[in-house]
């Protein structure tokens, strides 16, 4: 946004002029004030996209001292059931003053949500494990903006496991699905926190108010998580877990209408075969359980959980409990 300012003012003044530009917990130009915090937020949660938790400021328990994100899943607008962007899709829970949102309300969602009290404000990120990896081209703005930068990362995790882990996956065309994919599959979180600030944005123009992102490492993460052996275990249960789903598929083929109903005609005459079907029946209910077996490696390999701090009011060990900006 382009200011009447030509020369640096004081964080009072800065703070001020926000204030004048932009309705309360809408920190974004807007014409429509419905389309607060409050609506993309419910939008998100009621989608299924994120999990949010608001942890209230200890001396002022009316103000958020910082929040937790779980990114669930990025849907594209077809899964949510949108004809085209500008379609209305009704909530699933009922009770919103606002019936309903479209994809592009979804997509600002994503990027509007996070803007909660700059300055003293951070998110803690990270994605579920189950987060489908069909993700839209458009969230790796998001990722641009919200997502870690590769200096804060530790020396060696670029370097080495990350290098190591994208042996095993498709190369992605658009970069950051690499890295976001690696988030995904190795449950690394990140800090984020967001202020204003005056800048010389366009040439011969006054100052702009812009938008700063600052992003941090979050230390209590357990880098051994990332090691070659837990990474190729991971891979490893992967493919063991995809054999034995084929081995299943196979053992119960698809039948054709004609098929079934010539098995209808034969039920009688299968009766007489208990002891054989028992006995597949029993070695198919070995397979799943094999296979669920596979599946509950899958998502535990890999996985020594970081160690939480013991107080429910901050389940991720303290860090975010300082400001933002202190290092």
């Amino acid at each position: 946004m382009t200011t009447q300012f030509t020369k640096p003012i004081t964080l009072p003044q800065l703070k001020a002029f926000v204030n004048r530009a932009f309705y309360p917990y809408c920190p974004y130009p807007t014409d429509n004030i419905t389309k607060n915090h409050t609506f993309y937020e419910f939008i998100l949660v009621d989608s299924r996209s994120i999990e949010v938790t608001h942890y209230p400021d200890q001396k002022d328990k009316n103000t958020i001292a910082y929040s937790t994100c779980k990114i669930l899943n990025i849907y594209q607008s077809k899964d949510l059931g949108f004809i085209h962007h500008h379609s209305t899709k009704p909530f699933v829970t009922p009770g919103f003053h606002i019936q309903g949102y479209t994809y592009t309300n979804y997509q600002n969602a994503l990027f509007k949500v996070f803007f909660i009290r700059p300055y003293d404000h951070s998110w803690f990120f990270s994605f579920d494990q189950n987060c489908s990896k069909a993700i839209p081209g458009w969230f790796a703005e998001w990722w641009y903006w919200f997502g870690p930068s590769d200096a804060i990362y530790p020396t060696n995790l670029l370097k080495t496991s990350f290098e190591f882990y994208k042996k095993h996956i498709p190369d992605q065309p658009i970069r950051p699905l690499n890295k976001i994919y690696f988030h995904i599959d190795m449950g690394i979180p990140w800090i984020c926190s967001w202020h204003f600030q005056l800048a010389l944005h366009l040439q011969d123009m006054p100052y702009s108010l812009v938008r700063e992102f600052r992003v941090k490492w979050w230390e209590q993460y357990n880098q051994d998580r990332c090691s070659y052996s837990n990474i190729q275990k991971y891979f490893d249960a992967i493919k063991q877990a995809k054999q034995v789903v084929q081995s299943v598929s196979k053992a119960v083929p698809l039948l054709l209408p004609s098929q079934l109903q010539q098995t209808s005609q034969k039920k009688s005459s299968l009766h007489t075969s208990t002891t054989s079907s028992s006995s597949q029946k029993r070695s198919k209910q070995s397979k799943k359980e094999k296979l669920a077996q596979l599946i509950d490696q899958l998502m535990n390999s890999s996985s020594d959980e970081e160690e939480v701090n013991n107080d429910t009011n901050d389940p991720f060990g303290g860090p975010l409990a300082q400001g933002p900006f202190e290092e």
